[in-house]
């Protein structure tokens, strides 16, 4: 009886722990979105908790970021430059907003 009451403790932890990591992963971004037109658009890629940040204007790159990202509490912070630059976020299934500003994915 001990030993069921045990294994009933371990395995109710061990659904704990998996249901946490799931929960982490599940904000996650990748791939590519973006906004606007090839005469002037912005671009984010994410990739594991990385992005890149580009923006352009006649099809010419003229500035960008690159650097670590994360979610929490309804904000997406980026990390770049030794700074942080948190902003409103909402994810939907085939976009993203930051900041008020919508970006499809590609």
């Amino acid at each position: 009886m001990k030993k069921r009451i045990i294994k009933g403790i371990i395995l109710s932890v061990l659904c704990l722990i998996l249901l946490a990591s799931l929960t982490s992963c599940a904000m996650g971004l990748s791939g590519t979105y973006k906004k606007g037109t090839d005469l002037a658009y912005e671009t984010y890629r994410f990739s594991g908790n990385k992005f890149y940040y580009e923006v352009g204007a006649l099809g010419v790159k003229v500035g960008g970021h690159e650097g670590t990202y994360k979610i929490k509490d309804g904000k997406i912070t980026f990390i770049y430059d030794d700074s942080e630059h948190s902003y409103k976020f909402e994810k939907g299934k085939d976009y993203i907003i930051i900041n008020g500003a919508s970006y499809d994915k590609k």
